[in-house]
């Protein structure tokens, strides 16, 4: 079977995330997309994929450049408030004022919010069993005045500031 062969399969194809899930640091990440989905198992989860621009700190073991995930599982018991949360964050509103819209624009097919810069601040949190659970907190997003103080010559070539979204 030659390659010729796969042209069905492959227009059907749905591609899968190449990224990591987020580890401590605080750090600035470029929004690449913003979707829900399901994992193996079927279950829906919603997920902020993005790249890292620039490290805050030394901190964390993950580099500028490599993609990230923070996501969000259906299956955990505070899926809708965590959903929230983010929305309120990203946009720095009170929480009782992020809604459901905003929610689904932000994960549309139109993608808005794609090239946007935002700041995470990831720890680790030891839960009551003895192991560690990983915290990810959007800080919101950064305006084009912080990314040209934050980011070194270096990073501001691989992400020109042209090719970055700033909102508000």
């Amino acid at each position: 079977m030659g390659l010729a062969d796969w042209k069905e399969e492959f227009e059907k194809a749905t591609p899968r995330t190449s990224s990591d899930y987020m580890k401590a640091g605080n750090f600035y990440l470029r929004i690449d997309v913003i979707k829900e989905g399901q994992n193996s198992s079927k279950i829906g989860n919603f997920k902020v994929e993005g790249t890292i621009i620039h490290k805050i700190d030394a901190e964390g073991t993950q580099s500028v450049g490599q993609s990230v995930t923070d996501m969000y599982s259906a299956k955990n018991r505070n899926y809708a408030e965590d959903l929230k949360s983010l929305v309120a964050d990203m946009f720095g509103i009170p929480v009782a004022d992020a809604s459901f819209k905003q929610l689904l624009t932000i994960a549309g097919d139109v993608q808005p919010l794609k090239g946007a810069v935002v700041e995470y601040s990831v720890y680790d949190k030891p839960t009551q069993s003895g192991g560690t659970y990983t915290v990810c907190k959007c800080r919101g997003f950064k305006t084009k005045a912080e990314v040209e103080e934050k980011l070194s010559p270096a990073e501001l070539d691989r992400f020109p500031i042209d090719s970055l979204k700033f909102i508000g």
